[in-house]
């Protein structure tokens, strides 16, 4: 079996077993990695010793026409993440997670896993089931071409962007972007690379680079027929828009990208051009007008961390017009939601959101903890807009108690989240 050492390793990386654990009583640890790295064919006694320590069932690996199964796989991947169906991602991951593949030449498991480490990423699986593999990777890193390289960065974006961590997220996508001139990519990759940066500036607030990416992406997916990008340029561009300010503009970009979605069946998109509209009468003051599309939203939408979205923009716009029994209602209606999926950990942002509005409104009473732990959440995670919303929040509030210490603590901390929403490292660049 030609690729043992990657099967061992790739089985010691799945059950979290170090390289000294795994080698004890059996060969040396430098030996092992020799092994790994495929720089040493084991003797059976070691290969066997090994493989029954890790329970290993060599017949469950399976011979196939390597060149053509990773033809076949590459585009049965990209078709499937480009239709981007949860449902349809994880039965495609469950079947090649079965197959116990062996590879004869590395750059093919390297490729071939990089391509399930982004379907992963596009799943719904949680991040702690996507550890192992990220791991497995940072100890390969040395291993892989330039093009795997990028294709590893684009992957760590796509982490960084679940975790919100948006600045570091971009670090890889910049490293990422350094590689550009090494390799040769399709016409595609290139424009899934661009709508990355479009939206990780966008996070950002880098409203620009946002545009000028999203504009990027568009003319590439427009050139492929790719319908459903083509919507999520649109959408971007939207949001980058409102952004901006620039709302008759995005009116405009979300009136079309509603009419493209009816003229290809792609109605899964109204949810969210609801959502997007809702917000844009949102920031034009025109709560009501933000509710109803709100509404209309939730109609379509099914899933429910989707539906956490617009419940949330309900409950602020409710809390705008100081409708305190509607806030009450939708708050209500948000933590319920969140218990009957079991869904406290990803949703555990809006349970703060919901417990905030509900104190906001005398609904509960002050609990200065709750507030601050909401706050080192967000900062955790690199949401400076909501570290500056309630950081304001928490200072006002102890303004009305008269703890003006505490108060100018937290208003210094709005400061600095403001600053880094902004990209401004000093006080001499506000001008």
């Amino acid at each position: 079996m030609k690729n043992i050492g990657y099967i061992i390793k790739s089985e010691r990386l799945k059950q979290q077993i170090t390289q000294k654990a795994l080698a004890q009583d059996i060969c040396s640890t430098s030996y092992l990695s020799k092994i790994e790295s495929g720089k040493q064919i084991p003797q059976d006694e070691v290969k066997n010793a090994l493989i029954k320590r890790l329970h290993i069932n060599l017949d469950c690996y399976i011979d196939v026409d390597e060149e053509q199964f990773m033809e076949d796989s590459y585009n049965v991947m990209k078709k499937v993440m480009l239709k981007n169906d949860p449902s349809e991602i994880k039965q495609t991951i469950e079947h090649y997670q079965s197959m116990n593949l062996e590879f004869s030449k590395v750059e093919n498991f390297y490729s071939f896993n990089l391509s399930l480490f982004r379907m992963l990423l596009l799943s719904d699986e949680p991040l702690e089931k996507i550890d192992t593999l990220l791991n497995a990777f940072k100890t390969m890193e040395e291993n892989l071409n330039d093009r795997q390289m990028f294709f590893y960065y684009t992957n760590c974006y796509l982490y960084c962007h679940r975790s919100k961590k948006y600045k570091t997220g971009l670090s890889f996508l910049e490293k990422a972007g350094l590689l550009l001139q090494k390799i040769q990519l399709i016409k595609d990759e290139k424009a899934e690379y661009y709508l990355m940066l479009s939206t990780v500036y966008h996070k950002l607030y880098r409203t620009f680079n946002a545009i000028e990416y999203a504009k990027q992406a568009l003319t590439l997916y427009t050139e492929l027929g790719y319908h459903q990008q083509i919507v999520n340029c649109y959408i971007r561009l939207g949001l980058s828009h409102m952004q901006n300010g620039h709302y008759n503009y995005a009116l405009e970009i979300f009136d079309n990208c509603y009419d493209l979605c009816t003229k290809y069946n792609l109605e899964g998109n109204y949810g969210l051009i609801y959502q997007n509209l809702g917000f844009l009468y949102a920031l034009e003051g025109d709560s009501r007008g933000a509710i109803s599309y709100y509404r209309k939203s939730l109609a379509v939408k099914k899933d429910p961390m989707r539906i956490l979205i617009t419940i949330h923009s309900m409950v602020k716009e409710y809390s705008k017009l100081n409708n305190s029994t509607s806030v009450e209602t939708w708050c209500q209606k948000g933590l319920q939601l969140i218990e009957d999926y079991s869904i406290e950990e990803p949703a555990k942002e809006y349970i703060y959101h919901f417990n905030i509005y509900k104190i906001i409104h005398h609904l509960n009473n002050f609990d200065e903890s709750l507030i601050v732990n909401a706050i080192d959440f967000f900062r955790l995670t690199q949401d400076f807009k909501n570290v500056y919303k309630y950081t304001t929040l928490l200072g006002n509030l102890l303004c009305e108690q008269n703890e003006y210490i505490k108060a100018c603590y937290y208003f210094q901390l709005a400061t600095e989240a403001m600053c880094a929403m902004k990209n401004i490292k000093s006080w001499e660049d506000l001008s």
